[in-house]
């Protein structure tokens, strides 16, 4: 199925369900509901049915007592169908489990599976990378010990990436650029290496994106999107989505080439069509995509389309901060300052002195929401532990960073009552506390207001203060609280 070859892949799916049903139950039977559940999660249509079809195979695993397709079996289930709803921290702990039973049944290869997605998974979600780094460390060390090269290459590939946002070693580059001048219907991969491959490209376009390297990140997401494209597991969708975005966004403000306009807009369509089959773990991703999908509009009038756009920005940094999605936060705080910058070089003076005052009342306040926004993208970034982009960031927009000194977390010394009533705190509540890992949430919320971050006003939709709900999430969904613009552009 992920090497492509989809017809036949769909025959021993349909051969393996009509055996189960002409003679019994068995440990294969398990593997055949999971690849079902697998088949229509690729459909997107109805996440009610894909649910229950893994939760089947979950069922007739545990009455047939089977570990020789455990490991397989649940790193699929999760990777591609619980991942997207589940709490992060369910989820990870199904990839131990799936870990711990393949390993003790002598299935290496299935246990380390399991240990690579989970490690994936963890990346994708934003976890500290000072932490993550050690983990990533053994599960390549483990790979190479078992012998289990096709793997290890993976391993290695994702290793290599934190190492470089941390800072620990310097981004080759011109590896990236030979990478993104690759053309697959001259030079295909093997079907055995289109794995392998497809992380390369997941890492590799996600760090083109983040550095801001536009063209050449949306060559990478190109290549990884058609690598990938028939899988439809939570870390993928999430690089497709934020690579591609991010790229298509800034090609559009390179180019003004409708094309890229285009490449955002289904990207958002796709996420959408996620959240509407209860995606949760996605939305914090499409309200950045969103946010960005605003900023690429030409703005006309100053309250209305800048102010819609970083109300966005702010929504999407109160998604991402209160789901504990660090790396987006920071993302999001980032490109709003970039998005303001951009703003603040298109406002010019007239020769009425009553529009040249509002005029400098209005830069002055985007200099002052430009620095909140930088100095917030610092502490998140330093937060996630991404070094790399927190030099970066200094080295660019050193004239727009407070002098106010930092603590070791990378958030300002003042307190929480001072940073709040400064815009830098930016949810109503404190960020530092610490979440019990259900999706990064504190799992005792039951209702709450978040506080936009730079105009210190409760955030709405269409009017209305969002609920809270146990988990965490924002209530209601994507179709009822009224910032999907797909028609926009």
């Amino acid at each position: 199925f992920f090497a492509g070859d989809f017809t036949q892949w769909l025959l021993y799916l349909l051969k393996s369900v009509r055996l189960t049903m002409r003679h019994g139950i068995c440990e294969e039977s398990a593997m055949a509901f999971t690849v079902l559940g697998v088949f229509w999660n690729s459909t997107n249509e109805d996440h009610a049915l894909v649910k229950r079809c893994v939760d089947i195979s979950l069922r007739l695993l545990e009455r047939t007592q089977g570990t020789k397709l455990a490991g397989w079996i649940y790193a699929t289930s999760c990777f591609s169908i619980y991942s997207f709803n589940q709490p992060v921290e369910m989820s990870l702990d199904n990839h131990r489990k799936g870990y711990a039973i393949a390993m003790e049944a002598g299935e290496f290869e299935q246990g380390m599976m399991n240990q690579i997605i989970h490690d994936s998974m963890v990346f994708c979600t934003g976890d500290n990378l000072l932490k993550f780094i050690k983990v990533a460390e053994d599960t390549a060390q483990q790979c190479k010990t078992y012998n289990i090269m096709a793997l290890h290459g993976t391993a290695a590939v994702l290793l290599a990436n934190v190492r470089c946002l941390i800072g620990e070693q310097a981004i080759d580059w011109d590896e990236l650029h030979n990478c993104s001048m690759r053309d697959l219907k001259k030079n295909p991969p093997s079907a055995a290496d289109v794995t392998t491959l497809g992380q390369i490209y997941f890492n590799h376009a996600f760090l083109a994106a983040m550095f801001r390297k536009y063209k050449m990140a949306h060559r990478l997401a190109t290549i990884f999107c058609e690598l990938t494209k028939q899988n439809a597991g939570f870390s993928f969708v999430t690089i497709r989505g934020i690579s591609m975005g991010l790229a298509s966004a800034g090609m559009y403000r390179e180019t003004k080439k409708r094309k890229y306009a285009r490449e955002l807009k289904a990207q958002i369509k796709v996420l959408e069509s996620y959240i509407a089959n209860r995606a949760d773990n996605l939305n914090g991703l499409f309200r950045l995509l969103h946010a960005e999908q605003l900023s690429l509009r030409d703005t006309k009038s100053y309250h209305g389309a800048i102010h819609q756009t970083q109300e966005a920005y702010d929504i999407a940094i109160a998604v991402c901060e209160r789901s504990s999605l660090t790396h987006f936060c920071a993302m999001a705080c980032e490109l709003a300052g970039e998005y303001l910058l951009r703003m603040l070089t298109t406002l010019s003076t007239t020769n009425n002195d009553d529009s040249k005052y509002r005029v400098q009342q209005r830069k002055a306040k985007l200099n002052n929401d430009i620095r909140k926004y930088m100095a917030q993208a610092i502490a998140f970034y330093t937060e996630w532990g991404c070094m790399a982009k927190v030099k970066d960031i200094k080295e660019r927009r050193s004239e727009y960073l407070s002098q106010e000194p930092l603590n070791s977390d990378g958030h300002g010394t003042r307190s929480a009552k001072e940073r709040q009533a400064a815009g830098l705190l930016g949810m109503g509540y404190d960020s530092q506390n610490p979440f019990s890992r259900q999706f990064g949430r504190d799992a005792n919320a039951q209702t709450g207001t978040n506080v936009s971050p730079m105009i210190g006003s409760a955030i709405t939709f269409n009017g209305n203060v969002p609920s809270v709900n146990v988990a965490g999430r924002l209530g209601n969904y994507v179709e009822s609280d009224g910032v999907s613009v797909l028609s926009d552009l």
